[in-house]
């Protein structure tokens, strides 16, 4: 699966399903969309290795590509 950066902090605040704060240089994996429940805009990820998904902005996240070049 791809693998992306997240390039801003992504809190609670913005997306309340998540627990904590995904910090910024947080590389997350995608998983695809495996329920069907992922809005317009983002992409299901596994953070850190963690069994389950969650959603995050398209917008905070960078192919980890790019961020080498």
């Amino acid at each position: 699966m791809d693998k992306y950066t997240v390039t801003r902090h992504i809190t609670p605040a913005e997306c309340d399903w998540l627990k904590e704060t995904v910090l910024a240089g947080t590389v997350v994996e995608a998983t695809g969309d495996l329920f069907g429940c992922c809005a317009p805009g983002g992409i299901m990820v596994k953070i850190d290795g963690r069994n389950c998904s969650v959603e995050l902005p398209e917008s905070a996240l960078r192919p980890c590509s790019q961020v080498l070049n």
